[in-house]
């Protein structure tokens, strides 16, 4: 499972992500947050998504370049089960190369 948490300002309907995910065959849960930034004294409105049935090489296509046309999305935070936690601009194999060295 990957979870991925976005922030936006963009005003849409919760719906619009669905169908998005829908129409592209995804399974997803997708919970409304609302998210304090300390240092900019500011809320995030924003997304959790827990996507099911994607794996990481299918990431970026089918869920991260939707998304950024749909929501104008610059940056998001991703959790691949063990794997990976953090930016998803730096996610090794997806949008980076491997910092493995083997």
């Amino acid at each position: 499972m990957i979870t991925l948490n976005i922030s936006t300002t963009v005003v849409h309907n919760k719906q619009d992500i669905y169908r998005l995910f829908i129409d592209g065959g995804v399974e997803c849960q997708i919970t409304k947050h609302i998210s304090s930034v300390t240092k900019e004294c500011t809320l995030e409105r924003g997304y959790t998504i827990r996507i099911f049935n994607v794996r990481k090489p299918q990431f970026k296509e089918k869920i991260w370049e939707p998304l950024v046309l749909l929501l104008q999305l610059k940056c998001g935070f991703v959790i691949e089960d063990n794997e990976y936690m953090g930016c998803v601009q730096n996610w090794p194999n997806v949008f980076v190369p491997s910092r493995c060295p083997q």
